[in-house]
């Protein structure tokens, strides 16, 4: 076996600068704790493990950055790591040697929105590394037992094939799947009857609506769903609806706050879960005592009946997708619960992963795709309508998938698009939700009542109240 020290492709200062991008260094990195924090939830979702590194001491810290994170869902500072340190090399000649490492480290400026690439390369370093450890031990092995070298051929070939597929699985690919379509066809022929006599099993997430259900198949796991709609329209309101009516189902869901204070948003759900106006709770001298008492009833009530969680996050910088998936990390190793549906509020006010890329918003679209995809659960966002569309809006015209805000790309990257479209609340509540995206439906839209007072979203019936009298009219005339 070679030393590590002939390896060519071992980088220390690569290794320090991934390590320092992980670790919490007191106030120094107040403004990066988010970032940091992301970070290291990255890492824990990876393949990346301590093997990487090529010294036993950042093997350790590695190590011990990821166990804290899984433990407490939490980064670690430099103060917790030197206690660590003091427990686990008591020699203090051995302990001033790695403290000396550590320093060095730390003294290492922190880089913002460079760790996806300093990650890449590790792990490039790493196989290459391992290939290059292969290939040697198996010249090496070849050379020195020539004439058993029958005997070694399909250990030899086992190692070479183990380490090759690692270095071609080592992009950044979610996943890679491939079939020959007439492979296994009874089984696929069976799941397709059980879907018809079990058509329950297969529906998604409710939305609360059975037109949108209709529409969508319910929220689904891994696809990625955009509502739009003109300011002051009520996207927000209807993106808590749906999280309210999953919620109430049982399922976890995670909100992601970036626009509004997480205040402001608890609020609206008590309105939504109490049916007590939100102008009262948001103001609350204009709450009678007996409003009070019977909001912190109904509140308790719903906490009582529910051990699923309908769980904030208030992010309004740097909220990215690396991001959201740290938190989804964060929430299931403290609650101890599965993410069933991400709702985050607004896509446009997203960091992409790319921040040098020419449409941000595309590129955030793409990241949302790709993280419903990964963690297999369903994601719905909000955005906005271009100014074209307001026109042709106001003109009767129906929503269609390029109305979209900020990039063309929306319409391209999401799997289900809904078009909020009507006047403001306080001119006329009703309003209509148009399907221009879709994967396998003929509906094209419905009515909804808007009562912006308790926060809730319900059919309309006027318009089929009126399109049956009139029917009915028709048929008396007929007579």
């Amino acid at each position: 076996m070679s030393d590590k020290k002939d390896k060519p492709f071992i980088d220390l200062k690569l290794e320090n600068n991934v390590l320092r991008s992980l670790i919490l260094d007191g106030k120094k990195d107040i403004d990066n704790f988010s970032e940091i924090l992301s970070n290291v939830g990255l890492v824990h979702n990876s393949d990346i493990t301590k093997e990487f590194f090529s010294s036993p001491f950042r093997q350790w810290l590695f190590k011990l950055v990821v166990s804290h994170y899984s433990e407490h869902a939490d980064c670690l500072s430099s103060t917790v790591i030197l206690s660590n340190m003091r427990r686990n090399y008591r020699k203090q000649s051995i302990f001033d040697s790695k403290k000396a490492i550590l320093d060095k480290i730390l003294d290492l400026e922190f880089e913002p929105k460079v760790f996806k690439s300093l990650l890449k390369t590790l792990k490039n370093n790493f196989h290459y590394n391992s290939l290059y450890e292969v290939t040697k031990d198996t010249i090496d092995d070849l050379q020195d037992h020539h004439q058993s070298r029958d005997e070694n051929a399909i250990e030899i070939a086992r190692r070479i094939e183990e380490v090759s597929s690692r270095i071609i699985m080592s992009n950044d690919s979610i996943r890679i799947l491939e079939e020959d379509v007439f492979n296994d066809v009874d089984k696929h022929i069976d799941l397709i009857r059980d879907k018809k006599d079990n058509p329950d099993k297969y529906r998604g997430i409710t939305t609360g609506f059975s037109e949108i259900d209709q529409a969508t198949g319910g929220w689904i796991n891994g696809e990625f769903s955009l509502v739009l709609g003109r300011p002051s329209m009520g996207k927000s309101i209807l993106l808590m609806n749906f999280g309210y009516t999953a919620f109430k189902k049982g399922y976890n869901v995670i909100y992601v706050t970036i626009e509004m204070p997480l205040l402001q948003q608890r609020n609206r759900l008590y309105s939504l879960m109490t049916g007590i106006e939100y102008n009262k709770i948001k103001f609350p001298m204009n709450l009678r005592d007996s409003e009070i008492t019977d909001l912190e009833k109904k509140i308790k009530e719903e906490e009582e009946k529910h051990n699923n969680c309908f769980w904030y996050v208030d992010s309004p910088e740097n909220c990215s997708a690396p991001f959201l998936e740290s938190r989804i990390t964060s929430f299931e190793n403290s609650k101890g619960k599965k993410a069933d549906l991400l709702l985050v509020d607004p896509i446009y006010l997203m960091t992409p992963s790319d921040k040098k890329v020419d449409d941000p918003v595309g590129q955030i679209s793409w990241d949302l795709k790709i993280l419903a995809r990964k963690l297999d659960i369903p994601v719905i966002a909000v955005s906005q309508f271009n100014r074209e569309s307001h026109k042709r809006h106001n003109k009767d015209k129906k929503v269609d998938a390029m109305d979209a805000a900020f990039t063309d790309k929306l319409g391209q990257n999401t799997d289900n698009m809904l078009g909020l479209v009507g006047q403001l609340p306080k001119e006329e509540p009703g309003a209509t939700i148009f399907f221009p995206k879709t994967r396998d439906s003929d509906i094209t839209q419905f009515n909804v009542y808007r009562d912006f007072k308790i926060m809730k979203f319900v059919k309309d019936e006027r318009l089929e109240e009126e399109v049956q009298k009139e029917k009915e009219e028709r048929e008396r005339n007929k007579k």
